[in-house]
């Protein structure tokens, strides 16, 4: 009995050691999340590197596809691929925006970053993380979809193909 005893309490606490770093992890994420499925997106306006002007509150109307990155980010570079194929390309033509902010990036470092990948939605620098800072305090790649009534209906952290799909389709431009 004892033996049974002392064998199920390690089970356990070995299960509560496996599970804890998962959890802690997301907790950490969550802590650096500033934004929440449902609610407005915070409005922020850029210029990217082509020279046009965002700003989103002069977005309504439209769906907002908004990928916060940065070049050296290994899940950004992963990313970002699927975002211009799967989305940009699949939907510009109907009323999607796709707006990529290079976090503590410069223009300088987005315009050969952007032709290397063949990426041709706006990139726009946030060299001060101004607009990044609106979302989030840490993390990416991270990626929102807004709706065109400005809340935001889908929000991620990491890069995982899984949860991509999900932003596809919470797009809801259909195919």
């Amino acid at each position: 009995m004892n033996f049974q005893r002392l064998l199920l309490l390690a089970v356990a606490f070995l299960a509560a050691s496996l599970a804890s770093p998962a959890s802690s992890e997301e907790e950490e994420v969550a802590k650096t999340t500033l934004t929440k499925a449902g609610n407005l997106a915070p409005a922020f306006t850029g210029t990217a590197i082509t020279g046009e002007s965002f700003a989103l509150d002069q977005l309504k109307g439209k769906v907002v596809v908004l990928s916060l990155f940065a070049t050296w980010c290994g899940p950004c570079n992963a990313e970002l691929p699927h975002v211009e194929k799967e989305l940009w390309q699949a939907f510009r033509g109907r009323g999607l925006v796709v707006l990529a902010i290079g976090r503590e990036e410069g223009a300088d470092k987005l315009r050969p970053f952007a032709a290397k990948l063949g990426l041709t939605f706006p990139l726009l620098p946030d060299q001060e993380r101004k607009i990044f800072r609106l979302f989030a305090t840490n993390y990416i790649p991270r990626l929102y979809v807004i709706g065109a009534d400005g809340r935001i209906k889908f929000q991620s952290v990491g890069f995982d193909e899984g949860e991509f799909r999900t932003a596809v389709a919470t797009a809801g431009l259909g195919r």
